[in-house]
């Protein structure tokens, strides 16, 4: 078994293995004076930890003890346990000392074993560690012994010096306050040490502990090649990394944002290879913790997908992205939002990565601008696209983009309707201009120098019962005057504009009812006149309430007429 996979685990367990304590007979108590400038205060109850308290002649044995022969028939009373450098009478990373008061004398059980007697008897301060009773006291003191099967209890305070420098952590919670005596059988019997807990501090509860939840690696796998651990908890609080050979910590800082060096060292160097996880646990001063795992991988997938999985390429893209490009170049416009919009991130992430990643994307084709240029509508050229990243982690399959070109967009934007207005019966053949002028957009994404025409006919108007004595004409800018109730009039030929997109037709056609005597075009072909669509009106028209209809029927021909 690794040795990052094992575990401390603290709890009551039913067996003791370790290191007994041994303090000679003639060890003597000395009682000690609280401190009154070290925040020395009860830890028997508070407001947050739970607390078991067994009072008066009473305690409990850590199980596996030999008591039917050693067992304690009176057990010393313990009136109080206080500790130094305390928080709300919570012991703190600071603790240093915990203070012991007895008020009455322990005698041991002879029943089972005649003869038998203690040689030492001092208070303790254990936690269970992997299965062995493990005292964390640095300095007991044994209680003087009245005869060999009783030991006077201390009237004073006695001290137990302990290091909670790395609390919640080393050690965890519970932690037990008692005390600790060896018996001895005589006749060469092998002496035998029991252990009594008479108040035990627990770790919070889960409703209890408001610490902010910790976080490694945005919740990501993390991998075995690398040489730091990161992430989010609670802020200013100790954080420590387990799962690998060595111990390491860090603090959070102000907004809880932590890293845990290795020291130059791999999770792999340390024990942590793919199918592995490690756990980050954060402690805050007076022990409390949380704690989350990451699995450990050696590479992290990534996972790309496209907006646009299929991308039809105008006139204008080919020539800009990619005639003439690069392969690179070809797949940096290939993944940006104007073509397939490609997004990678990694597994069990929503956040997309970028050029801070070292994001890059690779083809399984080459010469992309050849086979892009060649392909059509009807048969498209399919780019498999993977992705990869500085850390060397990839796409496990890539994904599929269909791209051609196209030969652009070619059609009408708008086109405004041509309203005449109330007009009075002329006295003689006159044409009326509408009243605003008129506009008719293209929208043209052909190949630059394309060249195109738009064409229009129109319909008599009429009222429902009644048709206009009159016609829909166009004069071009030569002054002709063409029928188009009769025959479809070119009302406006031109080519791709470079960096146009758009094309107006209308530009400079008459409007705000402009009049013009029809007279004008009796010889053919009139000078001065305003271009653009008019009302011939005849003198004989119709006067009616009811408003004059007709349509006119737009074409266009993206090649000059």
């Amino acid at each position: 078994m690794k040795l990052k996979k094992i575990l401390l685990q603290l709890g009551l367990l039913l067996a003791f293995v370790g290191v007994t304590y041994f303090r000679p007979d003639t060890a003597a108590f000395a009682s000690v004076t609280l401190p009154t400038n070290q925040d020395v205060a009860s830890i028997k109850s508070n407001s947050v930890n739970s607390v078991d308290y067994y009072a008066g002649n009473q305690g409990n044995v850590f199980g596996g003890e030999n008591i039917n022969y050693f067992g304690s028939t009176q057990y010393p009373n313990l009136s109080d346990v206080q500790a130094n450098w305390t928080s709300n009478n919570r012991i703190t990373k600071k603790t240093t000392a915990i203070y012991f008061q007895y008020s009455s004398a322990a005698k041991i059980n002879t029943k089972g074993w005649p003869g038998a007697e203690y040689t030492s008897m001092y208070p303790d301060v254990s936690v269970v560690n992997n299965g062995s009773i493990v005292s964390l006291g640095s300095n007991q003191v044994n209680w003087v012994k009245s005869a060999g099967t009783s030991v006077s209890a201390p009237s004073g305070w006695q001290e137990v010096d302990v290091d909670f420098s790395k609390l919640g952590v080393i050690p965890k919670f519970p932690i037990y306050f008692g005390f600790t005596y060896v018996a001895d059988a005589g006749s060469g019997a092998e002496k035998t040490t029991v252990r009594y807990y008479q108040l035990r501090l627990n770790a919070l509860n889960d409703s209890d502990n408001t610490m902010a939840d910790v976080h490694i690696n945005n919740d990501n796998p993390v991998k075995s090649t690398d040489t730091t651990v990161s992430g989010t908890a609670e802020p200013n609080s100790d954080v420590t990394l387990s799962g690998v050979s060595n111990e390491y910590t860090a603090k959070a800082d102000s907004l809880g944002d932590y890293t845990i060096s290795l020291g130059g060292n791999t999770l792999a160097s340390l024990g942590a290879s793919s199918g592995d996880s490690i756990t980050v646990t954060e402690s805050n001063d007076m022990g409390d913790t949380k704690s989350a795992t990451a699995d450990v991988k050696d590479t992290v997938p990534l996972t790309t997908t496209a907006a646009t999985p299929t991308v039809a390429v105008d006139p204008d893209t080919l020539l800009a992205n990619i005639t003439g490009k690069s392969d690179a170049d070809v797949l940096k416009w290939l993944a940006g939002s104007g073509a397939a919009g490609l997004t990678t991130t990694k597994e069990n992430s929503t956040t997309a990565l970028g050029v801070s990643d070292g994001l890059t994307y690779t083809a399984d084709t080459t010469d992309l601008a050849t086979k892009i240029a060649g392909a059509s509508s009807t048969s498209p050229v399919t780019i498999n696209v993977s992705a990869s990243d500085s850390n060397g982690d990839k796409t496990t399959s890539p994904v599929a983009i269909q791209v051609y070109p196209t030969d652009g967009v070619f059609q009408f934007h708008s086109v405004t309707d041509f309203e005449f207005g109330s007009l009075p019966v002329p006295t003689q053949e006159t044409l009326f201009a509408p009243t605003t002028a008129p506009s008719i957009i293209l929208d043209d994404t052909q190949t630059v120098g394309k060249g195109w025409s738009v064409s229009a006919q129109a319909t008599a108007m009429t009222n429902g019962s009644n048709t206009l004595h009159g016609k829909i004409v166009y004069v071009n800018a030569g002054g002709k005057l063409v029928d188009m109730t009769k025959q479809a009039a070119t009302v406006g030929t031109g080519e791709r504009q470079k960096n146009a997109n758009t094309a107006e037709i209308a530009t400079g056609w008459a409007g705000g009812s402009k009049v013009v005597p029809a007279s004008q075009f009796s010889s053919g072909a009139a000078t001065g006149v305003t271009p653009g669509i008019y009302l011939d009106a005849q003198p004989n028209i119709y006067a009616s309430a009811a408003a004059y209809t007709g349509s006119i029927d737009w074409s266009l021909t993206n090649a000059p007429s």
